[in-house]
């Protein structure tokens, strides 16, 4: 991909991605996913380096690829993407908004030792049991959570289970 000049053939390369996605289905996946991965390396082509945000929801987005180039991000919205785990969110240093609602994430076990994170949203997921959630408590400074339309939600007295292994987090829905 770095061979190419990625944003004189964005659209080209995705017309070709989804070509290969009708003619070989069987790595479908693969494919989401090295679209996945382009779509946030013309993100961060675009990006001003002196921004300390980035945008990335609403891009359909089955991985978090490059997330060693976004270490210094602050602010990252994830929202609207088809998110199932965030592998390499342990390289987002800085990080103190995640915004990652309306993905189909299960588990947070690659959100540790997020030092700075203080809001994270994961409305509109799949987390089911509060064990999903343990890692963060290695986020010191993470004080609302947002849990609304998960399935944990639906477990009777959810909310004290969670600020039973988050006793750090003041403040979720």
């Amino acid at each position: 991909m770095t061979k190419l000049d990625l944003i004189q053939f964005y659209g080209d390369i995705l017309k070709k991605i989804s070509k290969l996605i009708i003619l070989d289905p069987a790595r479908k996946l693969y494919y989401l996913d090295l679209e996945s991965k382009l779509k946030i390396e013309k993100c961060l082509k675009e990006k001003k380096t002196s921004m300390r945000s980035v945008d990335l929801s609403n891009l359909a987005l089955t991985i978090l690829s490059h997330a060693d180039e976004m270490f210094w991000f602050k602010s990252i919205n994830l929202s609207n993407n088809n998110l199932t785990e965030l592998s390499n969110g342990h390289y987002l240093y800085c990080i103190e908004l995640l915004i990652l609602n309306n993905n189909r994430i299960k588990s947070c076990d690659k959100l540790y030792n997020l030092k700075q994170l203080a809001i994270l949203d994961l409305s509109n997921n799949c987390i089911s049991c509060v064990d999903d959630l343990r890692t963060l408590s290695s986020c010191p400074k993470l004080q609302t959570l947002f849990l609304k339309n998960n399935p944990i939600s639906l477990i009777p007295d959810y909310e004290n289970l969670v600020k039973n292994i988050l006793p750090q987090v003041k403040f979720f829905n």
